[in-house]
């Protein structure tokens, strides 16, 4: 069983059908899988899901990760909605607050969804497959952006994720070589507001790209998906030999699971295993702190629809209030590296030696892109 589970893109396990796990987080995911064509039109298709995959509208499943897998395959990997099919749909936007949404995210629709359809695995929810269903806006003749779809119904908001500056500092420091024997871990100190979510989503790609496989410590567990034959014993079977990044949202009561997934996995691939906790604790423990978005970073992932414009970007500035003028971002390294806590052999770990952010970033050399 351990060695069968069918891992692509290093973070999915496909399972029945289109349907798959994020190793990431844990969620069902639907999966899209195409035969490579042309390297012009990888390009681009690429170009459209990284602008796709920053949008969150309500109704449209999200794209959470994408690109080719070491088998020539183009993959797609859509995270299924959580909330119950019922009240999906009631916040779901109509196809014309979801054309006037994607407009405004830099994108057009050019296929409308259909109503009518409606399957068990992504129920009604508009896919956004790039190119096929959405497109990114180019300007028309003159350079002149061309003009919003029609919309006259109810307000509709959505957002545009913008990517984290910390990001790079995180990848910087999984990608130092340790050889050592043991886990590495890293804390990042993330406040209430700081947007923990939205960065784990995005650290979990990146530290794909970067050669390694993102795994959630909810995943740890050897009863965590019993049911789909993904225990913790079977995942770390699977990914023995390989770099594994464990991604810990919160600090949870699963530590022990954790440290016995870690003592599973091998370490003679030249890598040692990560953690990366994100904790609403701040200070010398947290090497890596999550700092609030600039305003202007809020008005720019504020998506709206059927809101006159001057009045959508007051209601913004108001909603940032005192933000203005604050601090910037922190990928601050703590002053006193012998207070960062350096985990015994057995649980593994080392501190930070030096600034995150003082490093030039390299290119990844991930496996798949």
């Amino acid at each position: 069983m351990a060695h069968s589970l069918d891992i692509v893109l290093d973070r999915f396990v496909r399972l029945a059908g289109a349907s798959g796990i994020d190793l990431a987080t844990g969620d069902g995911v639907y999966l899209r899988m195409i035969r490579s064509g042309d390297t012009g039109g990888d390009r681009v298709r690429a170009e459209t899901a990284a602008r796709v995959s920053a949008l969150r509208i309500d109704g449209m499943l999200p794209l959470v990760d994408f690109g080719m897998d070491g088998g020539g395959e183009w993959i797609e990997a859509y995270r299924l909605t959580t909330a119950g099919a019922d009240n999906a749909a009631a916040r779901a936007n109509p196809p014309a607050a979801l054309g006037a949404l994607l407009h405004a995210g830099g994108c057009e629709m050019v296929a409308e969804p259909d109503l009518g359809r409606e399957c068990d695995l992504i129920g009604s929810s508009f896919v956004p497959v790039p190119l096929e269903r959405v497109t990114l806006t180019h300007p028309g003749a003159g350079g002149i952006e061309p003009r919003p779809p029609a919309y006259n119904g109810p307000p509709a908001i959505a957002t545009a994720i913008e990517r984290r500056d910390e990001l790079d500092g995180v990848v910087e420091w999984l990608r130092d070589a340790d050889t050592r024997p043991g886990a590495r871990i890293l804390r990042v100190g993330a406040p209430a507001g700081a947007g923990r979510r939205t960065f784990c989503d995005a650290i979990a790609r990146d530290v794909r790209l970067a050669g390694f496989v993102p795994v959630s410590s909810r995943l740890c567990g050897d009863d965590s998906r019993a049911e789909a034959g993904l225990s913790g014993a079977a995942l770390s079977a699977a990914l023995r030999e390989r770099h594994v990044v464990i991604l810990e949202a919160r600090p949870s009561a699963s530590g022990r699971e954790v440290a016995r997934f870690l003592s599973r996995l091998s370490t003679s691939g030249g890598r040692s295993p990560a953690l990366v906790v994100c904790s609403e604790a701040t200070g010398c423990g947290c090497p890596v702190s999550l700092g609030p978005m600039r305003p202007e970073q809020l008005r720019r992932s504020v998506l709206s629809a059927g809101i006159d414009a001057a009045r959508a970007q007051r209601a913004i500035d108001e909603g940032c209030g005192d933000r203005a003028g604050g601090p910037a971002p922190s990928r601050r390294v703590c002053a006193a590296p012998s207070a960062c806590p350096r985990p015994s052999s057995d649980t593994g770990s080392r501190g930070v030696r030096r600034p995150l952010c003082a490093r030039p970033r390299r290119r990844s050399r991930g496996r798949s892109r």
